[in-house]
């Protein structure tokens, strides 16, 4: 969109305008996609869409106003719209003033574009679904899910002259199978490259699992040793990220980092940091923020000890800080506080194999639902209920299924107790946002407490 007639629009638009300041985010998106239930492909489509989002800034008051109507009638609509609202704020607001004066990239732009990824079809999509589907109904599991490819292109654009933009192809494939025992199995993979990728091979794990399965067990509640995949361990970095590490958790008192910067609050092997440059070569980079800041590799807990959280530009004025790049993003918060979309758990030095072979009895989970992160947020205490390939392990062998349990723990005292962390590490998207996406391993916890089974 560089060269498009529509960019050049709103450039105009953006120089004409008397605001006290301007910002604009133009996110494009190509994706093909198919979609998967019943083991049939019920969905098959390509979506192109091109959505501005227009932050009007006046008397230090933003209005945002979002639209995909790209004619002069709909961009002076949403110019004119973001700002009356501004004007019509009844005090000063305290957006900080648009700076013209360009802050060096700290790192050259990563090359996240792949050509194998970018001719990718839906025709291909359906091609590697296909043995899956085949595979499922030959075990008499039903399978449902997604597999989508695309490139993405964000650009920004400030009245302070202030020019970005970034391009990534992406995919994002996910698989359940269900059993009619109620069991289930889950898979899925995620990143910037499908060179490489078995997508195939990613269904017929998810129907194994479900298969595996079938052999349920009940288990009591209680203290067990457990295994978490990628995904698990994302669901619940997810929610430290909510309370822990955005500037509106910390402003309201909430954040388990205030007031202890400095301290362990993990064991030594737990860091946690946010980087869109994605300089490791894993994840989904976007190198600026919604305010066009570049987004700066930010360490939360490093090496078991807190050091910070994440700003934005209001909420570094306030608290006498810097923007460390994490202004949210229209799809993803509200106006007016940070958010990484970017966060990694470091690995450690464990295979899969030697992760089991620490562990003579305990619990194999691939992934939580209906997390509440909110119980009590200064110690991080959570729960959750377990999903989709639950199995309890005995000597590194997978005994059965295991009836769903419900978890209850403090998340930084249950970090304390981690014994190995898979060296390699995983991409999982984020729920709540188009371009973000978590990097974690597999963990293995001593004594995850569990407080619930399905059965009451």
């Amino acid at each position: 969109m560089t060269n498009h007639p529509e960019l050049a629009l709103l450039d105009e638009r953006i120089a004409l305008s008397a605001a006290d300041g301007i910002e604009a985010v133009v996110v494009e998106e190509n994706t093909q996609e198919l979609r998967l239930a019943n083991n049939a492909v019920i969905q098959a489509h390509e979506v192109t869409a091109r959505t501005l989002t227009l932050r009007v800034i006046q008397n230090g008051v933003p209005a945002v106003v979002t639209t995909n109507d790209w004619t002069n009638e709909g961009l002076d609509r949403a110019f004119a719209q973001a700002t009356n609202i501004a004007r019509s704020a009844k005090r000063p607001g305290d957006y900080p003033a648009l700076s013209n004066i360009e802050t060096p990239a700290p790192y050259s732009a990563p090359d996240s574009l792949c050509t194998e990824t970018l001719e990718r079809s839906t025709e291909h999509h359906l091609e590697w679904l296909s043995p899956a589907i085949a595979e499922s109904k030959a075990a008499g599991t039903v399978l449902a899910g997604h597999s989508r490819s695309g490139v993405r292109t964000v650009h920004f654009r400030s009245s302070a002259g202030r020019r970005r933009t970034h391009s990534t192809t992406f995919f994002d494939t996910m698989f359940i199978a269900g059993d009619p025992s109620g069991c289930s199995g889950y898979a899925g993979e995620a990143g910037t490259s499908l060179r490489g990728v078995d997508l195939t091979a990613l269904g017929e794990k998810a129907v194994s699992d479900a298969v595996a399965g079938r052999n349920t067990v009940d288990l009591e509640p209680g203290e067990y040793d457990v295994i978490l995949e990628p995904e698990a361990v994302s669901e619940l970095l997810e929610w430290l990220v909510g309370i822990g590490f955005t500037s509106g958790a910390y402003e309201d008192g909430l954040s388990f980092i205030r007031g202890r910067e400095g301290e362990t609050i993990t064991g030594p092997n737990v860091s946690i940091f946010d980087d869109g440059w994605c300089t490791n070569g894993v994840g989904i980079p976007l190198p600026f923020d919604s305010q066009g800041e570049w987004k700066q590799p930010t360490f939360f807990i490093d090496k078991g000890v807190a050091k910070g959280i994440a700003h934005d530009r209001q909420s570094a004025a306030r608290m006498g800080s810097t923007s460390t790049g994490h202004a949210t993003f229209a799809d993803d918060m509200p106006e007016g506080s940070s958010r990484p979309e970017h966060v990694q758990l470091a690995g450690g030095t464990d295979t899969h194999s030697s992760l089991l072979g620490k562990m003579d009895r305990g619990l194999w989970i691939s992934r939580f639902h209906y997390v509440n992160g909110l119980l009590e947020p200064k110690r991080a205490v959570m729960t959750g209920l377990t999903r989709d390939g639950c199995f309890l392990m005995e000597n590194g062998v997978r005994k059965g299924g295991v009836s769903t349990l419900r978890f209850t723990d403090s998340i930084l005292e249950a970090f304390q107790r981690i014994d190995g962390l898979s060296e390699t590490v995983k991409v999982v998207p984020t729920w709540w946002s188009s371009g973000g996406a978590f990097v974690c391993p597999s963990l293995l916890i001593r004594g995850l407490q569990f407080t619930g089974t399905s059965r009451s």
